[in-house]
């Protein structure tokens, strides 16, 4: 069920976005996002560079650098910069 912001009713009754991807798309972009990381590990990018070099728009950049941020894979610097960690797989 879709709500008058355009968010999507979940099945829980918890609201998704309706920008969300979906989730083969979702977890593709995840994998695509840290194979670059994994090709270049000293890449450091902020979210205007990430836009440019990942081709990803507002809001699916934030919430896929925020992903892999969340799950330790990457690292968002003081400067606002976000790095591979060290120790990611």
């Amino acid at each position: 069920m879709q709500t008058a912001d355009g968010a999507v009713r979940r099945g829980d009754g918890k609201a998704r976005s309706g920008e969300r991807l979906p989730d083969e798309m979702w977890h593709s972009t995840l994998s695509r996002v840290r194979a670059e990381f994994r090709e270049m590990p000293c890449l450091r990018v902020t979210e205007e560079q990430a836009r440019a070099f990942l081709g990803l728009h507002e809001p699916v950049l934030q919430w896929v650098l925020g992903g892999l941020a969340r799950e330790g894979f990457l690292v968002r610097t003081e400067s606002g910069e976000y790095v591979r960690r060290a120790d990611a797989p």
